[in-house]
């Protein structure tokens, strides 16, 4: 009988440390509660300029330009144009600039790789072959295909 009777105060025991310890998780988890209202909050921007799709995009509050923002621009986007460590807010108008011209005769090796497709093994064929009198000499002179002359032939001048 008294080996039940220990059983017993043994499973009592259990019970009501089962009981103090839910009770503790309990009140720890009222107190750390997510404030959906201001933490999971939707922003709305609008991006124009040097992206693929102008128009409204949805992030929540506290995103970074940087976190999004390059699945965005085209390849002409100017990437000093915004600052990508800036929080996003909400409502407001995001315009990426774009790169200006870029004189084939007068720039160098890093500004003609800022080109679409101009890697460092073109961009130094281009730097080779100045002076240029028009543009078209690239197409000419074979540097660049006709598909790539044409969507160079907007962001380049002599």
């Amino acid at each position: 009988m008294r080996k039940y009777i220990s059983y017993i105060l043994l499973a009592v025991a259990f019970i009501i440390i089962y009981i103090i310890g839910v009770s503790i998780y309990i009140n720890e988890s009222d107190s750390t509660k997510i404030n959906y209202d201001n933490d999971y909050k939707i922003y709305t921007i609008y991006l124009a300029g040097e992206v693929k799709q102008e128009g409204d995009i949805s992030l929540l509050k506290g995103t970074k330009l940087g976190d999004f923002i390059y699945d965005y621009l085209t390849s002409y986007a100017d990437l000093d144009s915004f600052n990508p460590d800036e929080e996003i807010e909400n409502h407001k108008l995001y315009t990426i600039g774009y790169i200006d011209k870029i004189n084939i005769n007068t720039a160098s090796l890093s500004d003609l790789q800022k080109l679409n497709n101009i890697g460092s093994v073109r961009a130094q064929k281009i730097v080779d072959g100045r002076p240029y009198t028009k543009i078209s000499e690239l197409l000419t002179n074979g540097i660049v295909g006709s598909d790539l002359y044409e969507s160079l032939e907007n962001h380049i001048m002599v």
